[in-house]
């Protein structure tokens, strides 16, 4: 883990466990009934899938320790939303989730991330824009469908993750 605890007034023990419901977006689907007077909820499905890689980056300005090239196993956790079922009962098939995915993990393993196209200047391979760059590809991938993507998170290590909600 690369960042410091401090700035969030947080110790070591207090990490421990993941805190609940932190800086997580409330869904709220309501729809118009036709005479417009009544709100009915709308249902909705989340679907995620867990993947991994491995890849180097070196970041600047963060802490001494990270602006020396080192590398992680990332675990990329994927969650998308959709809230109508297909005619199978599913909202979407998670062997095409994956298979999008994985392409996308695909330019990133085993890979130098600072010298890849979609990272560098503003926006440096650090975990929070990992998780934004798989997103972003994601949802252009499933761009034309009932499903989108909801959040994407990008562990560094077993108690360190960032999370992008697009």
């Amino acid at each position: 883990d690369c960042r410091s605890l401090a700035p969030l007034g947080m110790t070591r023990k207090e990490t421990d466990k993941p805190p609940r419901n932190v800086n997580r977006p409330t869904i709220s689907l309501e729809r118009q009934a036709d005479s417009g007077a009544t709100k009915e909820k709308l249902p909705m499905y989340e679907l995620k899938i867990v993947t991994h890689f491995a890849a180097a980056h070196q970041l600047r300005m963060v802490a001494r320790k990270c602006e020396n090239l080192h590398g992680h196993n990332w675990k990329i956790e994927v969650c998308v939303r959709g809230d109508a079922l297909e005619p199978s009962g599913v909202v979407m098939d998670f062997g095409v989730l994956k298979a999008h995915v994985r392409e996308i993990v695909e330019l990133l393993d085993h890979r130098f991330l600072n010298e890849l196209e979609g990272f560098g200047g503003q926006r440096p391979p650090s975990s929070e824009n990992i998780a934004r760059f798989i997103a972003e590809r994601l949802a252009e991938r499933m761009a034309d469908g009932p499903v989108t993507v909801a959040s994407v998170s990008a562990w560094e290590s077993e108690d360190a993750c960032a999370t992008y909600f697009p």
